[in-house]
């Protein structure tokens, strides 16, 4: 882990660099990651205890049956989303390519070419998908430490609903457990070195 942050903080692409940061923090998808607008960070004014949230339509996630995707964020990840956003405001993407305005799948998957895990297994090809692998592993290696389910981690990732009642019955978004997931694996990272950089 803490050489795939290494390798991460080294990009010299602010925005490539930024968008896989947050690709780590919250395992989100390469395709929401590369359309992040300002909209997507959102303050819930209607029940401030919730916080800050990523919003994202279900028009703009793969699993489209599940509806739209509420992600609870820390703070400081707000924080430093909010900055990046004041810091281009001429930008419609939270990390744009100077050249193109959005980024293609493929140049992440250059960004992350080079680095070799120390221990691949079956992973040849290290892309933004493997955040995905590499939160879900760590997170349940260390569920003692951290008192966290296999579905709570099921509800970040967005997985799609497995079975008629939890399609037709379980409609909660499961904010509060969403955040504990997340700043738990954001304090996580940043004891491996991660910085969120502007």
């Amino acid at each position: 882990l803490k050489k795939l942050i290494e390798h991460i903080m080294s990009l010299k692409s602010r925005s490539v660099r930024n968008a896989l940061t947050l690709g780590l923090v919250t395992a989100l998808r390469h395709a929401n990651l590369r359309e992040m607008t300002r909209q997507h960070i959102v303050f819930n004014e209607e029940e401030e205890a919730r916080g800050w949230e990523i919003r994202i339509p279900k028009t703009e996630m793969k699993v489209k049956k599940n509806g739209d995707f509420t992600l609870a964020i820390p703070q400081e990840l707000a924080e430093w989303l909010l900055k990046i956003a004041e810091a281009q405001p001429d930008e419609k993407y939270l990390f744009p390519n100077p050249e193109h305005g959005i980024y293609c799948e493929a140049a992440f998957r250059k960004a992350l070419r080079t680095f070799q895990p120390d221990n691949p297994g079956n992973e040849r090809n290290f892309t933004p998908h493997s955040f995905r692998r590499t939160m879900t592993t760590l997170t349940r290696n260390k569920r003692v430490l951290n008192n966290i389910q296999y579905d709570d981690i099921s509800r970040v990732l967005s997985h799609k609903k497995e079975g008629d009642n939890q399609k037709n019955y379980d409609m909660s978004d499961d904010i509060e457990t969403k955040r504990m997931v997340l700043s738990w694996w954001l304090d996580f990272l940043k004891s491996n070195g991660l910085e969120l950089k502007l």
